[in-house]
């Protein structure tokens, strides 16, 4: 069940689902945009789980193409939440009194995660050094670093992060690799835009494989898109 709310997280966001880090005080039945849009009863539960949350005067704005800094932060939350997997010393590697996080009952994770949320974390990037979300960024650069080194400074180089920026298709495939289990078995299919030198080609396709991401059906994938 946790993997498959992980990979629905997963899947809502490829499809440009949006949200920012602003609670919204009512219920997540008092949102007032999202009645008939095809994700509603999806995003319902995700944001009473504090995964996913809405804009200040009950608005979800489902529609809005999501930025690289709330992709991260929704990447953080869901692994640390939902992924019994990830232990405290990959959530953080110094805070007392969770020594037994990986033991912890999902409401329990809950309020483990807004103390783990103040880690102070390091940052080469000069524009997320104030930035809101700049500890969840890092956190899901050094998870994905340890499953493959240098792989987040490889989708975003430089000393800039552009955090507001929207996220490509492609940034966002490549990043969520590290969070996923090898596919099962290859679909073998080919994208006329996603040639076999293609530099994120192997990370596109895992998630292909691993039926997270599809292409479109003039056979593209259109890795630059939002």
């Amino acid at each position: 069940m946790k993997k498959l709310v992980f990979l629905l997280v997963v899947t809502l966001l490829f499809t440009s689902l949006s949200f920012t880090p602003y609670r919204v005080e009512a219920a997540s039945d008092g949102l007032k945009d999202i009645e008939g849009h095809w994700a509603e009863y999806h995003i319902y539960p995700l944001v009473h789980m504090e995964i996913l949350s809405g804009y200040p005067g009950n608005t979800f704005k489902p529609n809005n193409p999501i930025t690289r800094a709330e992709y991260m932060t929704v990447l953080f939350k869901t692994a640390c939440v939902l992924d019994e997997s990830v232990t405290l010393e990959e959530v953080q590697d110094e805070i007392s009194g969770y020594f037994n996080y990986l033991s912890y009952g999902f409401n329990e994770r809950i309020e483990a995660l807004k103390d783990l949320e103040k880690k102070d974390y390091e940052t080469n990037y000069t524009d997320l050094k104030n930035h809101w979300a700049r500890d969840a960024v890092m956190w899901v650069k050094n998870y994905a670093d340890r499953k493959k080194p240098g792989l987040f400074e490889k989708v975003f180089p430089g000393d800039k992060f552009y955090p507001n920026q929207a996220i490509t298709r492609e940034e966002a495939a490549v990043v969520t690799v590290a969070f996923l289990a090898p596919p099962v078995r290859s679909k073998n299919i080919d994208f006329k835009d996603i040639p076999s030198n293609y530099k994120f080609k192997e990370e596109i396709m895992y998630l292909v494989d691993n039926d997270i991401i599809n292409g479109f059906s003039d056979g593209t994938f259109k890795p630059k898109d939002n």
